[in-house]
């Protein structure tokens, strides 16, 4: 803490992330109010991947029937267009409730499908997983809209945290919480192109290094030296 912001008196490592969290969000606010157009837009969907954060703990908090006092401390201070009513969303009665709860967008149409779709009870990775993807795929489209020289240089950036998100995701979802592959699959992002055929994959793999070779190339671009060691693959 004191190497990266020596004016502040860091007493956890929490404290230090907190303080770098809202350093990222002022200094998005800082690029908002010097752009406009879909660059505008493009930055402001970054920075509303912290209300994405904020919906998480407030769906765990859901699901665990954590008092409001409690989860108020892990939200992240934001700006007022993207302040959600926690204490109501929190309070809501169904998880359908409380995805009615949620500003419009794909992250909630994305997490009200996945609940329509997925009948059995699911644990907080699934939803979130949902709200996740939601996001990427909005995140996907705004690229779109960018001018020529600008998506040049940022699609490659979106398109990689895609990819991680898909990795990620059948990792823990296929191989750490057992859901089938049926169910993970309409949480990717669809029309993500090579990365939902990777995706596809990936989700067919038998084991979690079949899972991280696929990623080759467009997740990482080597693996660990020791990863060929039975002992290194098996706890990957």
């Amino acid at each position: 803490g004191r190497a990266i912001r020596p004016e502040f008196e860091f007493s956890t490592a929490a404290s230090l992330q907190r303080r770098l969290l809202d350093d990222l969000v002022h200094e998005y606010s800082f690029c908002l109010r010097h752009l406009d157009g879909a660059g505008r837009e493009f930055v402001h969907r970054l920075q509303a991947r912290f209300q994405i954060e904020n919906i998480k703990v407030l769906l765990r908090g859901l699901l665990e029937h954590a008092p409001f006092e409690v989860v108020r401390e892990q939200l992240i201070p934001l700006p007022r267009e993207l302040i959600l009513d926690a204490q109501a969303l929190l309070e809501a009665e169904t998880l359908d409730a409380f995805a009615r709860g949620l500003p419009g967008g794909l992250p909630r149409k994305q997490l009200q499908s996945a609940i329509a779709a997925h009948h059995d009870p699911a644990g907080a990775f699934f939803w979130e997983a949902a709200l996740d993807g939601g996001y990427f795929r909005g995140l996907l489209d705004q690229v779109e809209r960018l001018v020529a020289a600008e998506k040049e240089l940022i699609e490659p950036l979106v398109r990689q945290e895609i990819e991680k998100f898909h990795l990620q995701l059948a990792v823990r979802g296929k191989f750490n919480h057992g859901y089938a592959v049926e169910s993970l699959a309409p949480l990717g992002v669809p029309g993500s192109g090579a990365a939902g055929e990777r995706f596809k994959i990936m989700l067919a793999a038998n084991d979690i290094s079949a899972v991280a070779k696929a990623g080759l190339g467009c997740v990482f671009d080597e693996l660990p030296a020791a990863f060929g060691t039975a002992e290194t693959a098996s706890s990957i």
